[in-house]
């Protein structure tokens, strides 16, 4: 096992995981101001062109898994860089011939590249921060927070004010990956360095977690957080707007939570690094639980609406997000571990995730109301409430080893 970091962490570690965790979701937010158009200029069908958003998102979760093995072949820095020039390549080819065929294959390219660098991320920040792993996760959250709402508003403005057409505005993303690709090889990918760091090279191969019964259960808190997400990102409009609230204030309040995402990226970190993980977990819970709640009952007062979005963007979008890639720093210490744990999350979790508001659009189908889908939201948060619960009661199957002090 390596040791631990105790000391002050270097810079351009700070800077590493930020800027590789701002790569993560621009190229999938950026996606949904042009679908539209998409279908509209390539003659494609709905369905067709929904594909270009859920092909990077079913590949976070299936191609998780590739992670482990080549991170434990080539090195975990290694592999997050060449991750992050998939990325860039696959943005800029994905749009700029605008055809069909590479439309969807450069998407399956970009999605298997996010896939990659997500779980190796976790490992980064157990290698090289150690002991003060809380403000790396702080960094990691922040940075995909800021690269959510970049690829939202950031592509609609610069589409908006230089008038650009669909495939420039969404290729462009690709330089400033590109930068930040180039920014990861100054340090890994010089022959004198493979790393700039020689802990990695200590650290023994881990292979993934399939029989540790309490990595199954982030993996069903991971699938059931990021379905509430993508529910709320789906279905809180419709609902709103059914409940009588109009278009533009439906907007706004989804707009609101998509920001509220950033400031929830600096109070969870913060929790989780001052007090025990469980206070993190009922904080966030108790938020999610009882925001959901303030929508079904009170949506007629703005006041508490907004204050009810306000606290949900904090939890639903970042907060338990933050909480379940951090809790296996519990129980393991090594950063090939670390990602290991998070790739099988990452492809439990994404696959379960995928299903959420698919089945919440079934239930509107049979009930022909939104409300039922708020229900079953309340419902899911309880569900994660609970795992949540049997993960912190339930003994670890391998016993920590002590953490030494370098």
């Amino acid at each position: 096992m390596t040791k631990e970091t105790t000391g002050r962490v270097p810079l351009r570690f700070y800077w590493l995981i930020f800027l590789a965790a701002a790569c993560l979701r621009v190229t999938l937010t950026s996606l949904g101001s042009f679908v539209e158009d998409i279908s509209n200029d390539l003659s494609l069908s709905k369905a067709v062109a929904s594909l270009v958003v859920t092909i990077p998102t079913l590949c976070m979760g299936v191609c998780a898994l590739l992670a482990t093995p080549l991170s434990n072949r080539i090195g975990l820095e290694r592999t997050i860089t060449l991750s992050i020039f998939t990325i860039a390549i696959a943005t800029f080819f994905r749009t700029h011939f605008s055809m069909v065929t590479l439309l969807i294959l450069f998407s399956f390219v970009m999605g298997t590249g996010i896939a990659i660098v997500g779980p190796l991320a976790s490992g980064f920040v157990k290698r090289h921060f150690g002991t003060l792993s809380s403000r790396g996760m702080f960094l990691y959250s922040l940075g995909i927070s800021v690269s959510g709402v970049l690829g939202t508003f950031g592509t609609s403005v610069l589409s908006g004010y230089f008038d650009l057409k669909w495939p420039v505005a969404l290729e462009l993303w690709a330089l400033p990956i590109f930068l930040i690709a180039l920014f990861w090889a100054l340090y890994y990918l010089r022959p004198s360095g493979n790393m700039a760091n020689n802990r990695g090279q200590q650290e023994a191969k881990a292979p993934l977690p399939w029989g540790n019964k309490k990595a199954w259960l982030l993996v069903l808190c991971f699938g059931l957080q990021s379905g509430n997400f993508y529910t709320l990102v789906t279905w809180l409009i419709p609902y709103l707007e059914e409940q009588g609230v109009s278009a533009l204030h439906s907007q706004i309040l989804l707009n609101l939570f998509m920001l509220n995402g950033i400031l929830g990226s600096f109070v969870f970190p913060f929790l989780l690094a001052r007090f025990r993980k469980e206070v993190a977990i009922y904080v966030a819970a108790f938020m999610l639980i009882s925001s959901i709640m303030a929508i079904l009952f009170f949506f007629e007062n703005r006041i508490i609406l907004y204050s009810a979005i306000f606290v949900l963007g904090m939890t639903a979008n970042a907060g338990m997000f933050v909480i379940v890639l951090t809790l296996p720093f519990h129980e393991v210490h090594s950063g090939n571990e670390i990602a290991s744990w998070t790739a099988m999350m990452s492809f439990g979790g994404y696959v379960i995730s995928s299903m959420i508001p698919t089945l919440f659009g079934f239930i509107y189908d049979i009930t022909n109301s939104y409300a039922n889908v708020m229900w079953g939201l309340l419902a899911s948060s309880i569900l994660l409430l609970g795992c949540f619960l049997l993960f912190l009661y339930s003994k670890s199957e391998k016993p920590l080893q002590k953490i030494h002090q370098s």
